[in-house]
């Protein structure tokens, strides 16, 4: 009996050895499955936008007028918040748009931080979309009472820290850049022809603004990004007839992100 027992522990301690050096060289279903598993999980991007861009500032003063990439219209001296985005990513890509972010706003929230409430300001917000790995930030200006505004439009992809150009951009569309210039001339067309229809327009100031708004110069300053729809949608500089000023209209275009 003592040795049918001690057969028994023995078979047991050798069976707690094998089972215990599995980690280390074994070929253990379970075990060898869930590092697979945990380490797929480690590298797979987040898709919560709120993981790679915050507000650094916000200011709630009134603003009067609309902001075209929130769609309000009308505030009428409503409290509006303005914000500074930052990103949260830590490659040299998201620290030089950070930077870039900061010497073209900064001085702006500065201000805004010396204004009593009551007073009718500028407004500076944004939009992040994020399509599969690509965050796109799309940040508007605009003055008050006014169709003035400035835009700026950042694209980064998550997974690699990289910031897109342009072309990057389009590239990753379901039309090369060709057709995306093509689509912005024709809605820079459509503009003006809204214009000209207009009795009160003087169609001789609106076709030099027309011409000044589709040369070559003036389009190369067009930017993309990807909506939350996955459009690839552009900004475009449009000319007013009273004279040089310009301001940006976003368009989307009859294009999407391919899914690869």
């Amino acid at each position: 009996m003592k040795k049918v027992i001690c057969a028994l522990l023995a078979g047991a301690f050798a069976l707690s050895l094998c089972s215990c050096s599995l980690p280390f060289g074994g070929t253990g279903g379970s075990s060898s499955s869930e590092v697979q598993d945990t380490t797929e999980e480690a590298t797979k991007y987040s898709t919560n936008v709120d993981d790679y861009v915050y507000s650094e500032v916000k200011y709630n003063l009134p603003y009067s007028g609309d902001f075209q990439i929130t769609g309000e219209e009308k505030l009428k001296l409503q409290s509006a918040p303005s914000r500074m985005p930052q990103l949260s990513m830590s490659s040299a890509d998201a620290k030089a748009i950070n930077d870039d972010i900061h010497n073209k706003y900064q001085s702006l929230f500065d201000a805004m931080a010396g204004f009593k409430d009551g007073t009718a300001v500028s407004r500076t917000d944004y939009v992040a979309c994020l399509n599969d790995n690509i965050l796109s930030i799309v940040i508007e200006t605009r003055t008050v009472d006014s169709p003035s505004s400035g835009f700026n439009v950042y694209n980064i992809n998550v997974e690699t820290g990289q910031r897109l150009s342009t072309d990057d951009v389009v590239a990753l569309s379901n039309i090369d850049t060709k057709k995306a210039q093509s689509s912005v001339k024709a809605a820079i067309t459509a503009e003006y022809d809204k214009l000209k229809k207009a009795s009160s327009q003087n169609n001789e100031a609106v076709a030099t603004a027309e011409k000044k708004s589709l040369t070559d110069e003036n389009l190369a300053k067009t930017v993309y990004y990807f909506d939350k729809s996955r459009k690839l949608t552009a900004i475009f500089n449009f000319y007013q007839i009273a004279g040089a000023e310009s301001t940006g209209v976003v368009k989307a275009l009859d294009a999407v992100k391919t899914r690869g």
